[in-house]
């Protein structure tokens, strides 16, 4: 009886001394060409073995299944080898289409928000501070007057204040932050919860007064220190000089990462918990739901349920998402999020979607938590996920998927799924590139813009690199995806990328000069 490993072998002598037509893969690549690089490598072909076997799925190597029929056979294995002998023959070159001259594309790095605008110039939306995660613009309607958006409010020294009109005092609970379509800041979203914060940690003029609604983010163990920048430890304000406040920092528990809004105007949001730079990814994470239109009121629809610091958030706890990422919602409003640490993306029905705080409990939990479905599993470790309006229709949806983790354990960059998860080749993919794709958006004709997160995995496990991240763009021509270019680069930790079509509603319009590290 063969292993698979003498198995691999045999296919592997046999198919080499077979001289087959070469016949070029439905999925646009030659047979074998898993990475679409234009040559098939041994490593490709023992992939395809592993595929044959059942030890892999088809989907790390569409390129491999020439017939489209969901199996890699012997014969496709066969034909690799022939073209791993001589070569892929040549791939005409997509000939660009150029971005819609009202759209504008925005990604955040080095805790600001930058944009692209029409005219392909970049500029500073958000200065320095902490807009981390998913940017969001308001659907018409809803939100600041003149329009607005939403970004992660990750502050990581609540304490500090910040210089300039436009940077408003850090400080927790853990939530989003809402900004003017000049990206001038207008107040925090957030989850109240249990834990006591110290009124003297409220800024004048807030639009909530935090120390009397408390926060979702356990003060226990934090550490304290006067404002002044100098003065540690202090216990209260009296302790600090020169009219300095003492501040704790509160949100070692929490990191806002994706949000989507509906077309009522529901904002999600997904919270990791602790999960940034963990090597293992702790089942911590949860989706909260605000409902406009001020958004003060909130369900959180999933999350842990056992542990951490106990009822009745059970933050740091067990039973929540693992890693959940840049998230979509379709025009039925429906919430589609990648759930990184389970290689897997969900579905969350807008049938079993809370329509307001009064469909949860007093605490803010939806009770029992909102059910899913595994809408993908495969093609990779996604972390994000967009609707591509040039594959949808109006009763299908089609959908770009990114491999945050394609640089370092291979499979395609970005892979397109049907309405029902499903590989498609209807579009794309996206092959391997030396980049860690996390967060993605589609423009209204197709182009697609990816960020680099720079991820670098060794044997002791995976990081990313400060100044090593930047923003693809991909067009394409008859499906098929040019060579990624890169509009920005010198990105320390960037996430997620948004588009916004001028078109339809209010785009917000970076003003200030933009700064890389390159």
């Amino acid at each position: 009886m063969l292993t698979s490993l003498h198995f691999r072998k045999t296919v592997l002598v046999a198919a080499a001394a077979v001289v087959l037509v070469l016949p070029r893969s439905g999925h646009g690549a030659c047979v074998g060409d898993c990475d679409n690089n234009g040559t098939v490598t041994v490593n490709e072909m023992i992939l395809m073995v592993d595929v044959a076997l059942g030890t892999d799925a088809v989907s790390s190597c569409t390129a491999g299944d020439a017939n489209s029929d969901g199996q890699i056979t012997i014969d496709e294995i066969v034909a690799a080898t022939n073209l791993a002998l001589t070569s892929c023959p040549a791939t005409p070159t997509p000939t660009p289409v150029p971005t819609p001259s009202n759209v504008y594309v925005y990604w955040d790095s080095d805790e600001e928000q930058d944009g692209m605008l029409p005219s392909g110039e970049i500029k500073q939306l958000v200065p320095p501070w902490d807009p981390n995660g998913q940017m969001c613009v308001f659907p018409p309607g809803f939100g600041p007057s003149g329009g607005g958006f939403v970004t992660g409010y990750n502050p990581t020294v609540p304490g500090q204040r910040n210089g300039g009109s436009l940077k408003p005092l850090k400080n927790p609970p853990i939530g989003v932050a809402v900004w003017d379509h000049n990206g001038v800041y207008k107040g925090p979203i957030y989850v109240p919860g249990p834990y006591a914060i110290p009124a003297s940690d409220s800024p004048t003029g807030a639009p909530y007064v935090l120390g009397t609604l408390g926060g979702d983010v356990p003060p226990t163990g934090m550490s304290k220190a006067c404002t002044d920048g100098v003065t540690t430890p202090c216990d209260t304000d009296a302790d600090c000089p020169n009219n300095s406040k003492c501040y704790g920092n509160f949100n070692d528990n929490s990191s806002f990462t994706g949000c989507a809004f509906d077309a009522q105007g529901h904002l999600f949001a997904a919270d990791i918990g602790g999960a940034q730079g963990a090597t293992a990814s702790p089942d911590q994470g949860r989706i909260i739901e605000w409902f406009p239109p001020d958004y003060k009121t909130y369900c959180i629809i999933i999350g842990p349920t056992q542990g951490g610091y106990g009822p009745p958030h059970y933050l740091d706890g067990t039973g929540g998402l693992k890693n959940p990422g840049a998230m979509a919602v379709d025009p039925d409003g429906n919430l589609y999020v990648p759930e990184s640490g389970n290689q897997r993306v969900l579905r969350f029905d807008h049938t079993t979607l809370p329509q307001s705080a009064q469909d949860c409990a007093p605490d803010g939990l939806l009770i029992p938590a909102a059910p899913y479905t595994v809408f993908i599993h495969g093609g990779g470790v996604p972390a994000g996920i967009a609707r591509d309006p040039s594959c949808s229709t109006s009763t299908s949806n089609c959908w770009a998927v990114t491999n945050i983790l394609t640089g370092s354990l291979g499979g395609n960059a970005v892979n397109w799924f049907n309405n029902a998860g499903q590989p498609t080749n209807v579009k794309g993919p996206v092959p391997m590139g030396s980049f860690s794709p996390f967060g993605i958006a589609v423009s209204p004709n197709g182009d697609v813009f990816f960020v680099d997160i720079a991820i670098k995995c060794t044997s002791s496990g995976c990081d990313t690199v400060d100044g090593q991240g930047g923003v693809f763009k991909v067009t394409f021509a008859d499906g098929k995806a040019s060579t990624p270019q890169r509009i920005a680069g010198g990105l320390s930790f960037p996430t997620s990328v948004t588009v916004c079509d001028a078109s339809q509603q209010t785009c917000p319009v970076p003003l200030f000069d933009f700064t890389s590290s390159e």
